[in-house]
């Protein structure tokens, strides 16, 4: 099976979630950390959003997405941990492992341009 996981997204998201996890274990001071998480947290939201052309669905992640990020991050605790796993592991097979039917043209094109601009 060839997946082609962004590394990107991995670094953005797992920079987030082992932020959380080292807050909510008493590694982390609060004060200092839970802004950063936020942003990255924020970034992850907005890649979401922009893994299809669909204005639609940009609205709905971004619409969605912010708020759950930011009631994750005022809450942190076990199950919010879980939960947000589960939901990047939903976005991981939705993107990067059921992408052969489902990817649209455009971002094939933008890839083979990505691959050949260097």
């Amino acid at each position: 099976m060839n997946i082609k996981i962004c590394p990107i997204c991995v670094a953005v998201s797992g920079t987030w979630l082992l932020i959380q996890i080292g807050v909510y274990g008493g590694l982390l001071m609060a004060n200092n950390w839970i802004l950063v998480a936020a942003i990255a947290m924020g970034g992850t939201v907005v890649g979401i959003a922009y893994q299809k052309q669909s204005l639609f669905w940009k609205s709905i992640v971004i619409t969605i997405g912010m708020p759950v990020a930011y009631l994750f991050v005022t809450h942190i605790n076990p199950l919010v941990i879980v939960l947000e796993i589960i939901i990047l592991l939903i976005f991981a097979y939705m993107f990067f492992l059921k992408q052969g039917s489902t990817r649209n043209y455009n971002v094939r094109d933008l890839e083979t341009k990505l691959k050949n601009c260097c």
